[in-house]
């Protein structure tokens, strides 16, 4: 059972009152308190946030500070029906003419007909394709759809089936998941382990090799998707042609505009963040943004001299203005499709010197968020943005504990300010009962 005080009894003095109130005024800096804790919580949200797009920049950047990364090609195939085609940035533009000879195909093999779908026997199949040898066990009594469903499981490079005719006769259907000849890729081989065989298979699809004739060039592969014929171009091919295909391999502007503008777009959405904290529109700010703040200051100083610097390598000098890239009033970047296809087609080769290379564009943004995002186990190796953010975690601390600590100091008040007041009341009671014992003995004399 909790302590009972009877407030203020002998002394007629409200001391619950008095303490209550003096643990409030004790408690006066928690709102203030929780005010800092509660700013630095929204400032770290805020870093949180900058940090994470200063990491989108980083990742656009890096997937275009190569040639082969900034660079764009489209593949196109005349007659897509007999084959198509994909190009990456490390194709080159050209024509081709492409007459498909054969396409690759897998081997199948099909089983005997049985008359039911239970097996008969226990044993097992060797099965061999792809450059992987299993035996899968087979038992009596299981049907054939439990034994493909094992094989399934057991074998990752064929697949298979059990094939009804209507007519009450069941198959079981191997088929190699590979193509192109030979046991490391689309032929199998099947055994069956029992004697006599319970299983007899005949071939019902051959594994072949697929052949195309590229510009009085036989070419032959395993497969029918084909990417290291023709440098950068993936060749998927669909049927024979009795007469050339022409392929066109083409500089592919519209993709590299997008590829560039993607890395604009990471840029904008950094940026403004970082201004919408340090701009003044004459309205006092709050204490919960970073206005003011050097560091974002900093890195809004070295975002903007990145955009409209001037970069040379390979004897181009060249900037983002000249490819239709500028800067707006709130610092965003302003991108004109129309000025950078006209700019990258008449000089492509300034265009990847311009993004690309250690002294490019892409290189120079990468830099900038590494400087202020990069993690550490000390300040020294911290970026100045992950500095921030711890500063800002010990901040959040320092403010709990403030709280905390009031907390105490204003219970410990209590308690101190609850026993006095209680010996007190002990003392006046006691008086009061002396005094009356002695107004007594006097009333008798």
């Amino acid at each position: 059972m909790g302590e009972i005080n009877f407030s203020g009894i002998a002394t007629g003095i409200d001391t619950e009152s008095i303490i209550t109130k003096l643990m409030d005024l004790e408690r006066s800096r928690i709102p203030g308190l929780q005010r800092d804790k509660s700013n630095f919580e929204k400032q770290r949200v805020t870093v949180n946030d900058i940090i994470s797009k200063l990491k989108n920049i980083s990742t656009t950047a890096l997937g275009l500070d190569t040639k082969t990364e900034i660079s764009a090609f489209t593949a196109t195939s005349a007659d897509e029906t007999k084959y198509k085609a994909t190009a990456s940035g490390s194709a080159a533009p050209g024509q081709y003419n492409i007459t498909v000879s054969a396409l690759a195909a897998a081997e199948h093999e099909r089983s005997q007909a049985f008359t039911s779908n239970s097996i008969s026997a226990t044993n097992s199949l060797t099965i061999t394709s792809g450059g992987v040898t299993q035996t899968v066990a087979y038992n009596s009594g299981e049907t054939l759809d439990t034994f493909a469903a094992r094989i399934n499981s057991s074998h990752s490079q064929v697949s298979a089936t059990v094939i009804s005719d209507g007519s009450g006769n069941y198959y079981l259907e191997v088929a190699a998941l590979q193509t192109g000849t030979g046991t490391g890729y689309g032929e199998i081989s099947i055994t069956d382990n029992r004697t006599p065989d319970l299983f007899t298979f005949s071939t019902t699809q051959s594994a072949s090799d697929a052949s195309f004739v590229m510009d009085s060039l036989t070419i032959t592969r395993k497969a029918n998707q084909i990417s290291d014929a023709i440098t950068g171009v993936t060749l998927d091919l669909k049927a024979t042609s009795a007469s050339a295909v022409k392929l066109t391999v083409d500089r592919d502007i519209t993709g590299e505009s997008d590829k560039a503008k993607k890395l604009v777009d990471d840029y904008n959405a950094a940026i403004l963040v970082v201004g919408g904290q340090l701009k003044y529109s004459g309205a006092k700010k709050g204490g919960d943004t970073l206005f003011a703040d050097a560091t974002l200051r900093n890195l809004q100083r070295q975002l903007q001299t990145a955009v409209t610097s001037s970069y040379t390598q390979n004897g181009n000098t060249s900037s983002l203005k000249e490819f239709g890239i500028s800067t707006n009033s709130d610092g965003t970047l302003k991108f004109d499709t129309t000025t950078f296809s006209a700019a990258a087609k008449s000089d492509h080769q300034k265009f990847i010197d311009l993004f690309t290379g250690s002294s490019g564009f892409a290189a120079k943004l990468d830099s900038i968020v590494t400087d202020f995002t990069k993690a550490g186990a000390t300040y020294s190796d911290q970026g100045f943005l992950v500095t921030k953010q711890k500063n800002l975690d010990d901040q959040i601390k320092d403010a709990e504990k403030a709280i905390e600590l009031v907390e105490l100091r204003a219970d410990k008040l209590g308690d101190s300010l609850r026993k006095m007041f209680s010996r007190l009341e002990t003392t006046v009671s006691t008086l009061r009962s002396q005094g009356d014992q002695l107004l007594a003995a006097l009333g008798r004399l």
